[in-house]
């Protein structure tokens, strides 16, 4: 997951994490999403920030990228965890194939 800040002149990049989805963890055999793994590692900011999300997933052997949108509770986490530590979402860019990327807006994403 990559969070950009961007204006009308510039873009730079946030905060670049990376997750992975983690399978068996605790006694339910629960899994964490890649999104939210990246998100546990993002800095808390005191001053808020309005940011853009990329999520991205490629294919096992690194040779296609695949769709990355995330889920309905990946959705609710973003918007939550991430203005829980000082950043305001603006839109979350996913994969859709190897040549097309696609974004939900703020007020599209689950609540």
């Amino acid at each position: 997951m990559i969070l950009v800040a961007s204006s009308m002149i510039k873009v730079r990049i946030v905060f670049y994490g990376t997750g992975y989805n983690k399978y068996n963890v605790g006694v339910n055999y629960q899994t964490i999403h890649a999104e939210h793994d990246a998100i546990n590692r993002l800095k808390y900011t005191k001053n808020m920030k309005t940011v853009n999300v990329l999520v991205f997933r490629i294919s096992r052997n690194k040779k296609d990228i695949l769709c990355g949108k995330p889920c309905e509770n990946c959705q609710k986490r973003i918007l939550k965890d991430i203005n829980q530590k000082g950043y305001r979402v603006h839109r979350v860019y996913y994969t859709i194939s190897n040549d097309e990327i696609s974004f939900i807006r703020n007020s599209e994403l689950c609540y």
